[in-house]
Order: C-alpha cells, then sequence, then structure tokens
C-alpha cells in the first residue's frame, strides 16, 4: 500500500486535487492508495461561517463521487506536516496526474454555463496574495457573467453553494470551458495512441509480408533446383540404360 501524506487547505482544488490523484496513482501502479488529510483544526471546523458544509464534508463528498475502491481517505485534526513540503509521495511525470473520473455524468445542453469567479470572495486575489490566479478581477468576472447571460443561463456559484447542489448543477453541462479543453486534449492523446498503434500494425504486417515473400521465393528456388536435379537424374538414368 502507498500512504500520502497532504496539508489540508482551504480551496477547491486543494481538496479534489489529491483526491483525484490518489485514485490515478491506484490505478497505474495496480496498488492500494491511503490518502492521509493532515488538518491544524477540528473536525467542525469552517472557513466562513456562511459556508454549509465544512472542508472534510466537501472531501467525503468528492470522495464518495471517484469512481473506483483502491483509495482509502483518512482525515487527521489538529496535525501538521513539516513547513518544508505540503505532501509526499507526488510525481509530477504526467501531465493529467490530477485527472480522474466522476460517477456523475452530464445530461444537459451547451447553453448552460457555469461561472465561479472571485467576485463572491471576501478577499480579493490581489488582498491574498495571489493576483497571478485571478487576472481579471471581481469586476471582470462580474461583466462577463453580464455579457455570457445575453447568450447562456448562466449559474453563478461560489464557495456558499452546497458540493452537492455544485454537482446536480455541473450535471447540466454538455462541456463547460475547461472540461472541453480536457476533452480536446485527451481526443488528440487518444487520436495519436491509435495512429501509433496502426503504424506498429502496419509495420508488422509489411514485415510479414516481407518475410512470407522471402520464404516463397525461396521455395520456389528450392522447387526449381529439385526439378533440375531430378531432371538430370531422369536424363543420367536413360543414357546409362542406352548404353
Amino acid at each position: 500500500m502507498l500512504t500520502i501524506n497532504w496539508k489540508g487547505k482551504i480551496g477547491y482544488g486543494d481538496i479534489i486535487s489529491p483526491i483525484c490523484y490518489a485514485h490515478n496513482v491506484a490505478y497505474k501502479l495496480h496498488t492500494k492508495v491511503k490518502l492521509v488529510f493532515h488538518w491544524n483544526h477540528g473536525s467542525s471546523f469552517k472557513v466562513n461561517e456562511a459556508d454549509p458544509e465544512t472542508l472534510m464534508q466537501r472531501a467525503d463528498y468528492i470522495y464518495g463521487k471517484c469512481v473506483g475502491s483502491n483509495v482509502e481517505m483518512i482525515h487527521r485534526y489538529h496535525s501538521s506536516l513539516p513547513k518544508t513540503f505540503n505532501h509526499d509521495n507526488y510525481a509530477f511525470a504526467d501531465d493529467l496526474h490530477n485527472f480522474w473520473y466522476c460517477q456523475e455524468r452530464n445530461i444537459g445542453w451547451a447553453s448552460d454555463i457555469i461561472v465561479n469567479g472571485t467576485h463572491h470572495n471576501a478577499l480579493s486575489m490581489d488582498q491574498y496574495g495571489k493576483k497571478w490566479k485571478d487576472p481579471v478581477g471581481a469586476e471582470g468576472w462580474l461583466q462577463l457573467k453580464e455579457n455570457l447571460s445575453k447568450s447562456y443561463h448562466v449559474h453563478d456559484v461560489s464557495y456558499r453553494t452546497p458540493t452537492k447542489e455544485l454537482f446536480k448543477q455541473m450535471r447540466l453541462l454538455l462541456l463547460s470551458f475547461r472540461k472541453r479543453v480536457l476533452v480536446r486534449v485527451l481526443l488528440i492523446r487518444l487520436l495519436l495512441f491509435y495512429l501509433y498503434n496502426l503504424v506498429r500494425l502496419l509495420v508488422r504486417r509489411l514485415w510479414l509480408f516481407f518475410l512470407l515473400l522471402r520464404v516463397l521465393v525461396s521455395l520456389n528456388s528450392c522447387r526449381r533446383c529439385c526439378v533440375q536435379m531430378m531432371f538430370i537424374l531422369l536424363t543420367m538414368v536413360v543414357v546409362k540404360h542406352q548404353y
């Protein structure tokens, strides 16, 4: 069994990424994985009192929606990892290392769009010290939402949206923008994979074809030699009989 220790943080990505990664690794390595979240607070902690659920409840719901059963998730409260790292047994070799499958399936149409901007945040990303994560800004998100509403049915979500409700709304989407990008990447990889195997198959078939051709040529040459030898022997026998 592989154990992955992960420092619990407040972001949605900080929760779903390790859960997906653990399932990804379990599948690749054909092994059971124990994912241990280390929270520096108790089980009832909420980042905002208006939050409909705790961070751990959010993690449990996401974990329950993942496909597969080779991952065990554990919460350790009032626990911390050394300041030098946020997690262990974590590799970045694959671009899709944080990708995994959900039990939910899309049932809606492309006219539905989910907007998860920063206009609901108590602190802007600039105030949070990570402006690079949100170059649009709160005002930009509000303007984007207004523009999208002219052509699409917009679902405005935030950390105040229960995770269960968020999953329900995501099912209404045919493809979100991020999902379109991901699907394109997967389709390109799948296409390259099939092209690679097609080339391998053609090379193998050509190799077998030329090998068979060579064998047939060799057999044909041997047959000619045998016919010639039989003709020579027959001629010798006839000549000897005459004398």
